[in-house]
């Protein structure tokens, strides 16, 4: 089966309090394939991101192959106003293999095909979230951060063609 969705997330779900089985609707093949993201809003952790560890949940894949549903484990539904994400995390790896002269299954050659969509939409996510310089930006331009330095701000240096640290 093809890969539809043009990304690999489901959320963010608002915890209320009671709620523990949260759907995803994107392909994994296994528990390792599904990260699982939790926002504080509340509390003395308000603002703190983590990711649930892989122990605390169940992942319950739907017959299609296509979705499923997180359970987890523990007796703590996420809090009223916390948030949960769920995240495709594929291996950027390739483990099908196609020998001469064997027969090519079409089931083979789809799922290694839709893992690489699906590590392409991962990094896509990655990318788009990151600063970029524009199009047209000098190919010289070096965007490597300095080594931090208390009390000092990082800025363009004089010929504006890298990051430097200055003083306040």
């Amino acid at each position: 089966m093809s890969v539809t969705r043009t990304n690999c997330v489901s959320g963010p779900y608002i915890g209320n309090g009671t709620q523990t089985s949260f759907q995803f609707g994107f392909k994994a093949w296994k528990k390792e394939d599904i990260i699982v993201y939790y926002r504080f809003n509340s509390g003395p952790h308000s603002g703190r991101q983590v990711i649930i560890n892989q122990s605390d949940y169940e992942v319950v894949f739907n017959a299609s192959g296509i979705g499923g549903t997180v359970n987890e484990r523990t007796t703590l539904a996420p809090s009223i106003g916390d948030e949960l994400q769920i995240e495709g995390n594929f291996a950027r790896n390739q483990l099908s293999v196609f020998n001469n002269q064997e027969a090519l299954y079409p089931k083979t050659i789809e799922r290694a095909l839709d893992r690489l969509t699906l590590i392409a939409q991962y990094l896509n996510r990655k990318v788009i979230k990151c600063i970029h310089l524009h199009t047209m930006t000098d190919d010289t331009i070096n965007l490597q951060l300095p080594p931090p330095e208390a009390g000092k701000v990082i800025g363009w240096s004089a010929d504006g063609k890298s990051l430097k640290n200055y003083d306040r």
